[in-house]
């Protein structure tokens, strides 16, 4: 393990959550306490790294890679599409001031290591990154949101608890892709252009009102009153 994380910059914690994932191979048990980790263990590494920090790929998207599943087959109009939606995407991201470095950041957040870390291990944060991209540095305020609003480390809570976020949003990806995979094959440019203006926000924003009427309405139950419909 220590040869690994030497040879990849890759830390322990990230290693084992990687293995847990499926997108690493488990190591060979040499020993109780000993595992022996192949070149093919440090390839993979180096290209989850690259996936996460050079294509900004989710860890779902990143495992679909490594193990070549070819669970989606995608036309050229649709490549052509997905070229155009990722430079629309990059323009959207953009703050309005320049990005902060992380560990400015982390000082204005008082954020802890191992807060940072856990964000590491999820995909939500490049391993190497000292400069933070607009979604990085968002997703960090609002941790930081969250934690300071009274889910603290002295409630049990850490940032894994952001882990069940990355789920959801990984199930309505999939389920958006292969919407887009069976039925959206021929978009012309009006359309597509229409899918990042409107049909991308309108379904982020319905995921948003669900889930409001979700949690109004078990709040609602369990009060004892009928839940509102405003």
């Amino acid at each position: 393990m220590s040869e690994v994380v030497e040879r990849t910059g890759v830390g322990r914690e990230a290693i084992r959550f990687y293995i847990n994932e499926g997108l690493l191979p488990r190591p060979e048990k040499t020993a109780p306490n000993m595992a022996w980790y192949s070149e093919r263990h440090i390839e993979l590494l180096k290209l989850i790294r690259r996936l996460q920090d050079d294509q900004f790929l989710p860890l779902k998207a990143i495992k679909s890679v490594l193990h070549n599943t070819g669970e989606h087959e995608f036309s050229p109009r649709q490549l052509q599409v997905f070229a155009r939606m990722r430079e629309q995407l990059a323009e959207g991201e953009r703050l309005p001031h320049p990005p902060h470095e992380l560990s400015k950041l982390a000082r204005y957040l008082n954020l802890a290591q191992d807060e940072i870390q856990a964000f590491r291990e999820l995909g939500l944060l490049r391993e190497k990154a000292t400069r933070l991209t607009g979604e990085e540095e968002s997703m960090l305020r609002l941790w930081a949101s969250i934690r300071d609003a009274g889910l603290t480390r002295e409630r049990g809570i850490s940032p894994r608890i952001v882990e069940m976020i990355v789920e959801a949003a990984d199930l309505l990806f999939d389920r958006e892709i292969r919407l887009f995979e069976n039925y959206l094959n021929d978009l012309d440019d009006r359309e597509a252009e229409a899918l990042m203006r409107s049909v991308i926000p309108d379904i982020n924003r319905m995921f948003e009102i669900l889930h409001r009427r979700r949690i109004r309405a078990f709040i609602s139950r369990y009060a004892g009153q009928e839940p509102d419909t405003d």
